[in-house]
């Protein structure tokens, strides 16, 4: 049985076909047959008829066209099966291209992101000139760990690399809704390009962005530093001493009254001064013409700024331009009130060696509108108060909005020493308040034999009336 079977698969797929190839070939008396009109011509899987005797079919591949007998029905189903199995075969060779040409694209893509890092510009420009306008854009647009290729030349401080995918197109509108990316486009590792940029400081590469569309000033621009304050990019300049960074960002557009995007609202003059950077602050007030008495959310001028930071050449240098050293801030305290508050003696100095004015009153109600003189003697700042009556010649009997002197607040807060000072200097002990009370009447009244009697030592009238 095993032998039958095999002699007819044998007879059906061998024999028979070879017998129908060589009828098609020959006639009868073995002489070629040019009646071959209604033969099927067979090209690559493709069934032709023939339009007439002996006409060349023509092959896409210059093939030689195989011609069958169509009467035979062997020959017809071997003429199906050819077709067949090259159908089949097509989608695999299409699937095999286009894995190869897959292959092809990430082998280039890992290449531009190597280059891209440790610089080749020749190399990209070659890879990228080669590319068609799609797949441009996607390579331009590809991430690498959360990072495109401009992000990687830009934190790499690969200038020339930055510039030729600038040049190809690696920014786009600032809606993000091309393929390309924006250069403001903030990636995972929270930095654009261009900050990565500037973070470096890396001014050539800066320019170069800003030349390519980048806008100093728009909201896409800013990022938040390590002081949770959203900063613009001349800010960060000023912030990091970067002169020639700031030269370029005003240049280029930067405006100079813009703010920081948080509650206090600080412009670059501010963040110059409070960071101690006198060559930015200098060009800022004389090239640009800053105003500069500025002043923050807080009312704070750049002068606040830079005492803040105990930056005491910049202080010089801005009252000598004129800055005012009695500006009050809406909490309507000046440098110097705040200052002695603090108990800065070396900063209180700098300010009345410098003309502060040391009886100037505070302008909010919460604090009884002090002067200078009342906070040193109510925070028992002995040394400031001696700085203030001695060298700054302040008022002793000047008076807070309830009408006590700074001796009253002196002995609230049991600050003998201070009171045994400002006694010495001639402090009036019967001085009577709005309320009609003087220092005495006020003890007596709380039941304070010590301050009673260190007031009746100091000479206290013992008989004043209160008037109250």
């Amino acid at each position: 049985m095993l032998l039958f079977v095999d002699l007819f698969i044998f007879f059906l797929f061998v024999l028979c076909p070879s017998f129908v190839l060589f009828s098609m070939f020959t006639t009868s008396n073995g002489t070629a047959d040019n009646s071959d009109i209604g033969n099927i011509v067979v090209v690559h899987g493709e069934r032709r008829q023939n339009s007439a005797v002996g006409g060349a079919v023509p092959s896409p591949c210059a093939a030689v066209p195989v011609v069958i007998n169509s009467s035979s029905p062997v020959a017809t189903a071997f003429c199906e099966a050819i077709v067949q199995t090259e159908q089949q075969q097509q989608p695999k060779v299409t699937g095999t291209l286009n894995r190869a040409k897959a292959t092809d694209q990430s082998e280039k893509l890992k290449l531009l992101f190597t280059l891209a890092k440790s610089g080749g510009v020749a190399r990209m420009r070659a890879i990228l000139s080669g590319c068609d306008a799609d797949e441009l854009k996607r390579l331009l647009a590809a991430e690498e760990n959360g990072a495109t290729l401009l992000d990687v030349a830009a934190q790499n401080d690969n200038t020339e690399e930055a510039k030729l995918l600038l040049e190809k197109g690696a920014i786009g509108p600032t809606d993000g809704t091309d393929a390309a990316v924006p250069i403001q486009r903030v990636t995972m590792s929270k930095f654009s390009p261009f900050w990565a940029a500037l973070l470096n400081e890396q001014t050539k590469l800066v320019e170069i962005m800003l030349e390519n569309g980048q806008n100093p000033n728009e909201h896409g621009a800013f990022m938040r530093d390590e002081m949770e304050q959203t900063i613009a990019p001349l800010h960060f300049a000023a912030q990091k001493g970067n002169l020639e960074l700031c030269k370029l960002l005003v240049a280029k557009g930067a405006k100079v009254s813009q703010r920081t995007k948080d509650k206090r609202g600080i412009m670059c003059l501010h963040i110059a001064c409070g960071n101690g950077h006198l060559p930015i602050v200098k060009f800022l007030l004389e090239s640009v013409g800053v105003d500069i008495e500025r002043t923050d959310s807080n009312g704070d001028t750049a002068l606040m700024c830079a005492l803040l930071e105990n930056n005491l050449d910049i202080g010089h240098y801005l009252i000598a331009r004129g800055a005012r050293t009695d500006r009050t801030n809406k909490f309507g305290i000046s440098p110097l009130h705040y200052f002695v508050k603090k108990g800065d003696f070396a900063l209180c100095k700098f300010l009345v060696d410098n003309g502060a004015n040391v009886n100037q009153n505070t302008t909010d109600d919460s604090d009884f509108h002090f002067t200078p003189l009342h906070i040193a003697c109510v925070g028992g700042h002995l040394q400031i108060a001696k700085l203030l009556v001695g060298e700054g010649k302040a008022n002793i009997e000047s008076t807070d909005s309830n009408g006590d002197t700074a001796l009253m607040g002196a002995l609230v807060q049991n600050n003998l020493d201070i009171g045994h000072y400002l006694i010495s200097r001639g402090a009036r002990t019967d001085h009577m308040n709005k309320f009609g009370m003087a220092p005495l009447h006020y003890f007596v009244k709380k039941g304070d034999f010590a301050l009673c009697k260190f007031l009746v030592d100091n000479g206290a009238n013992v008989n004043q009336k209160h008037d109250g």
